[in-house]
């Protein structure tokens, strides 16, 4: 197929990351737009600060990350459009080109606050063999989650998403750790949940898994790093931790305060209704389709 475009015009070409790029390189590029799905160069570099397996490749990493960094930032001048996740990578890119195009997730039907969710069980969703969710779970589990226990013994958390690595796998004990693996519905875990955790230390692009926590009214505890490239505000969309402790403490006072998860819930559904709906991310790709078709 992508031979066959080579051969024609078509009015625009719309590709989903930087690398499939490298099939294309005979088009206009006038008519091509790049979604970013993330800047992986900023991914590794976070991953090299955080994990002691890049750091001992320091060199090598290093290498890549600059050779990736080139590839992106040269492929930002060459398009038309470049599309990314944020505003911090708009900035970081820094082309005139460079649109942001947020993530986005379907609001599901509305539940009454408090009819089905438990206040001690705390939830992790994320494709179980991506490094840094493997990472985000190993920290909570041996760092945070003890803290935790340490004061509210009733505390447990699920860590659900398909593909669990074999670390991920040993973690599950059926009493405060339980691993699903895949699941067919991730809802029903969302419902039952008290708080949504996000303890990543790296990674790119934005988090679904925060966004469809608020769609579905949960609170939710997040590193920096998990909620970066959101338009949130810690303590009314969600709270926001950076160490095992602090991160505890905030899961601690949520389990606890009714009301605060109450009003996390209720800023976060009406954040993703107002700026990450499915109608918000569909009318920012009409406009830049538009534009470009009109232009060129």
């Amino acid at each position: 197929m992508v031979r066959g475009l080579n051969g024609d015009t078509p009015d625009l070409i719309w590709v989903y990351s930087s690398w499939l790029t490298g099939y294309l390189p005979h088009l206009d590029w006038q008519r091509v737009v790049v979604d970013f799905d993330a800047l992986f160069f900023r991914a590794m570099r976070r991953a090299m600060r955080n994990t002691p397996w890049y750091g001992s490749k320091i060199l090598l990493e290093n290498i890549e990350i600059w050779k990736q960094e080139r590839f992106d930032r040269r492929l930002g001048k060459r398009a038309a459009q470049v599309l990314v996740c944020s505003e911090e990578d708009r900035r970081i890119l820094g082309y005139d080109n460079v649109r942001v195009l947020p993530n986005c997730v379907d609001l599901p039907p509305e539940l009454p606050f408090g009819s089905v969710d438990d206040p001690h069980r705390l939830l992790f969703i994320g494709k179980m063999d991506y490094e840094p969710n493997i990472d985000a779970a190993l920290y909570f589990c041996k760092s945070i989650l003890p803290h935790i226990r340490n004061v509210e013994p009733r505390a447990h958390v699920y860590i659900v998403g398909r593909e669990p690595s074999e670390e991920i796998r040993a973690l599950h004990t059926g009493t405060d750790v339980f691993v699903t693996g895949a699941v067919p519905d991730a809802t029903p875990y969302l419902n039952a949940a008290g708080i949504v955790i996000v303890p990543l230390r790296f990674g790119g692009g934005t988090r679904i898994k925060i966004l469809e926590a608020f769609a579905h009214r949960k609170a939710v505890v997040s590193t920096t790093t998990g909620c970066e490239g959101l338009a949130v505000e810690h303590g009314v969309h969600l709270s926001r931790a950076d160490t095992p402790r602090e991160f505890a403490a905030k899961c601690l006072a949520l389990m606890t305060d009714a009301a605060m998860r109450r009003a996390l819930g209720r800023a976060g559904r009406e954040l993703v209704e107002n700026h990450y709906s499915q109608d918000v991310f569909q009318r920012t790709v009409r406009r830049c389709v538009s534009d470009l078709v009109s232009s060129s």
